[in-house]
């Protein structure tokens, strides 16, 4: 699922152990001002009516996030594209800058 893909991502590449739901990756991290994106942002998502947010992604840069979806696995899709820019909630910064 979306939050396993994060946290295994994140694991490997940077390092970094993530809480293990999406609502507790919500509840970490540093919040972040406006559209002020950078790679490795986790993007958090209203896709249904569970809970205040059910699905994360990491921005890529570019307009561009990695997410998993259950019905397509492991997609990089577009964060400018309608669907997902109406579902956007927020936005946590869990890298030092």
């Amino acid at each position: 699922d979306c939050s396993g893909l994060v946290g295994y991502l994140f694991r490997e590449v940077y390092g970094i152990d993530l809480p293990r739901t999406v609502s507790a990756m919500l509840k970490e991290g540093r919040g972040i001002g406006g559209k002020n994106y950078r790679e490795g942002d986790l993007l958090f998502f209203k896709n249904s009516n569970r809970g205040p947010v059910d699905h994360v992604g990491i921005y890529l840069g570019d307009q561009q996030f990695i997410h998993a979806s259950t019905s397509s696995g492991v997609i990089i899709d577009r964060l400018d594209d309608d669907f997902y820019r109406k579902r956007l909630i927020t936005a946590r910064r869990y890298l030092p800058r």
